[in-house]
């Protein structure tokens, strides 16, 4: 059994929050920048393909936040 202490959990915590927050601003930035693209060349489905992939991508990603929070509610709800 492996003991550790409440700042490294907190630590690790964070470390994992940030990673996906900054992954999260990633993605949406890529969005933004591949639906410019797709605004300007229409015609090239080239952009609209990498706008609908960058979108799936950031919902699986939004999805797996909400995930995260809810396990997050229950498990505190379950030690209180």
């Amino acid at each position: 059994m492996n003991l550790y202490s409440l700042q490294y959990i907190e630590h690790s915590f964070n470390l994992i929050t940030y990673f996906y927050s900054i992954l999260t601003a990633f993605i949406a930035l890529v969005m933004i920048i591949s639906g410019i693209f797709y605004y300007r060349n229409q015609n090239n489905p080239r952009f609209r393909t990498l706008f609908i992939l960058v979108s799936m991508i950031g919902a699986l990603i939004i999805e797996m936040q909400a995930g995260r929070l809810i396990d997050q509610q229950n498990s505190d709800s379950k030690t209180g």
